[in-house]
């Protein structure tokens, strides 16, 4: 996982691996962490030093795994930069609404209408103003000053047909290339709801949270228990950081499902004078460049390995994502990847702010109190794209996104490509804090979600409002209000049968 957030793959694989480190280059994912790392708090490098110091330490006691002696590399050191670069590229990974941009464009492209894109990945307002099964209702919204009649439809009337873009593939080519997309594109869902102490058996609340992740190797989830001071932590870790992700503390239980909200968006630049400077509001402006060295294993090379030197070009929107070999996109099945065989797409992400927050935040609930507190640790927002279901040990459940959503003048525009030469398309800034979505001790007695929409079409932002319901979160509901309307009390063993259950409710 290091490797492949530094972009060093190939420096084990050979040349199969170049376009991987040819793209993480490009994202730049070891520059944004060192910007993390000059603005987080001193206390927590310690504490990422503590890590890096037991990992290097174990290795130094141990035979190293035999994969090493296969592939002929040795054990680099760890240091808390690494495991700074290792959030940058799991933030990465839950950031990828950009697949569906990428789609819908080149679906306008083929069928030039938009009714028949709106059918096939559809986003607009219209289809999911009547949804009714959104994490936080409009009562919870009221109470928490968000509620605005139809927000989302006001803050986005103006819209207009999409922007086309300009890529040049035949029909055929389009036909394919959609087909590929859609065996392609795979979904790891989540869910988790939490249910209060007035339902439950004990008298206290029950949560239940399933990340639906495959099994890989390396894992990057790993169960644990950890005592230290006056924290004591137990459930799933991610590896790097020493705090619990789902689990428990002396306080709290801790939940997590992804939001799959928009945080990245595709820019179209007008690239002039052979690319290097772009048109922005009628003006030239330069593009940057800055030049990257990646180091290849190479037999038949006299040292074993050679240099490629590749040019990373930007905008101020960010990269200008460059795939010569169609490989990339294809091995990260994220993206229909022949769309990026030219030099003029930028990739906009909230994850180039730098920030941290999995750490921060994380750390701070480890020494919550209640979850009033736990959703406090929230207001340091960063790169997470996730939602967090709490319960403390004095009754209250809660629910807060952990996420910087970027602010738009048309919500709707950023289903699509962009024209990255107009300003009237930039972001202005992301959604505050206390403007996000979020509800404790809702009065229905629980909260739920399956990567289902945060709130109805009444908010102005529309965090995670222009989703659709997916049967996962309507038969959770429907299984909760079933027991909680028969009176009987949830237990732990209902969670379970509610988690193996296997009714699908379009199906039915």
């Amino acid at each position: 996982m290091r490797r492949l957030a530094q972009g060093k793959i190939s420096e084990m694989l050979g040349d199969e691996a170049f376009p991987i480190d040819y793209l993480t280059r490009q994202i730049g994912l070891e520059r944004i962490a060192k910007i993390a790392e000059k603005n987080i708090s001193p206390d927590l490098i310690e504490d990422f030093d503590y890590v890096a110091d037991g990992i290097n330490e174990y290795v130094k006691t141990n035979v190293l795994p035999l994969e090493y002696y296969i592939l002929g590399i040795d054990f680099e050191p760890f240091t808390h930069t690494d495991i700074l670069l290792i959030e940058k590229l799991i933030d990465f990974i839950t950031s990828y609404n950009h697949q569906m941009e990428l789609t819908r464009d080149i679906v306008y492209n083929a069928t030039n209408s938009t009714s028949f894109m709106d059918k096939y990945m559809p986003y607009k307002s219209s289809f999911f103003r009547h949804n009714n099964y959104p994490t936080v209702s409009d009562e919870e919204l009221k109470k928490s000053g968000l509620y605005e009649k139809d927000g989302l439809r006001k803050l986005s009337q103006n819209s207009t047909s999409p922007y086309k873009s300009r890529i040049n593939l035949s029909r055929k080519d389009i036909f394919e290339d959609v087909r590929e997309t859609l065996n392609l594109v795979h979904f790891d869902g989540s869910n988790a709801w939490v249910i209060h102490g007035n339902h439950t058996k004990s008298g206290k609340p029950i949560l239940s949270t399933d990340p639906h992740l495959s099994n890989t190797m390396p894992c990057l989830w790993f169960q644990a228990e950890i005592h230290y001071e006056n924290v004591s932590q137990a459930g799933i870790f991610m590896m790097g950081p020493p705090w619990v992700m789902m689990g428990r503390t002396n306080n709290l239980a801790i939940g997590i499902t992804a939001i799959h909200s928009d945080v990245i968006d595709l820019y179209q630049e007008e690239l002039v004078e052979d690319g290097k400077y772009y048109i922005f509001d009628g003006k030239k402006i330069p593009v940057n460049k800055h030049r990257e060295i990646i180091k290849v294993r190479d037999l038949f090379a006299p040292s074993g390995f050679r240099l490629e030197e590749i040019i990373v070009n930007s905008t101020h929107h960010g990269p200008l994502l460059h795939d010569p070999f169609n490989k990339s996109y294809d091995w990260l099945k994220r993206l229909p990847y022949d769309g990026f065989g030219r030099q003029d797409m930028a990739l906009a992400w909230s994850g180039f702010q730098g920030k941290s927050a999995y750490f921060n935040n994380n750390k701070c609930l480890s020494h919550s109190k209640d979850v009033y507190e736990g959703v406090e640790c929230f207001r340091n927002m960063g790169t997470q794209n996730l939602n967090f279901f709490l319960a403390d040990t004095s009754g209250n459940i809660g629910f807060v996104p952990s996420v910087s959503y970027p602010i738009r003048k048309n919500p709707y525009a950023s289903a699509f490509i962009q024209d990255g030469s107009k300003s009237e398309n930039d972001w202005r800034g992301y959604v505050p804090f206390d403007d996000l979505p979020k509800v404790i001790n809702p009065e229905c007695g629980y909260i739920t979600n399956s990567n289902s929409m945060l709130t109805s079409q009444n908010v102005r932002y529309g965090v995670g409002a222009m989703m659709p319901s997916p049967p996962r979160v309507i038969r959770s509901r429907e299984l909760i209000d079933q027991q909680i309307k028969s009176g009987v009390k949830f237990t732990a063993e209902d969670m379970l049968r509610m988690q193996l259950d296997t009714v699908d409710v379009n199906a039915r």
